[in-house]
């Protein structure tokens, strides 16, 4: 009876080693499987930001216009018109857009327009009498010349 308790006090010390070495086993495994996931999946992000790289560098070869490439004899290939909102009409729209049409027929491509506000310092008799600065609204449109142009003007070397 005594030998059959310390075999059976050594089998149950034996399967609970056993089962020590079991989850160990499967922590390990289960620490090789996350730390190839992780490998996986950092390769499926370089994967991305590859192609992610690839396509934006085929897009700005497509239709940017390259600064480096412009002939600066003909010009900037930049220009901006800075309107002040107070100084146009209620149609302000249809003044913009005259604006635009008007850079148009001189050969630029209207890109942009960014909305500030400025201030106008007080004059001399401003700062004497206490008359603070005063805030307006500009519009200033950015202008660039067409990327079809400057490719065409590369191409065959016209300035």
């Amino acid at each position: 009876m005594q030998a059959r308790k310390e075999q059976a006090k050594a089998e149950a010390k034996e399967r609970k080693q056993r089962e020590r070495e079991e989850q160990k086993q499967l922590a390990i495994a289960a620490e090789q499987e996350k730390r190839r996931q992780d490998e996986v999946r950092l390769m499926q992000e370089i994967e991305a930001a590859n192609a992610m790289k690839q396509n934006l560098r085929q897009a700005l070869d497509d239709v940017s216009f390259n600064l480096v490439d412009h002939d600066w004899s003909s010009g900037a290939p930049w220009v901006y018109e800075c309107v002040e909102m107070g100084t146009l009409s209620f149609a302000w729209n249809e003044e913009l857009s005259r604006i635009i049409n008007r850079k148009a027929q001189e050969g630029w491509e209207y890109f942009r327009s960014e909305s500030l506000v400025a201030s106008r310092p007080a004059g001399c008799l401003g700062a004497l009498f206490g008359g603070g600065p005063a805030f307006f609204n500009v519009v200033v449109l950015v202008f660039r010349r067409p990327a079809v142009i400057a490719k065409v003007e590369r191409h065959y070397g016209v300035t």
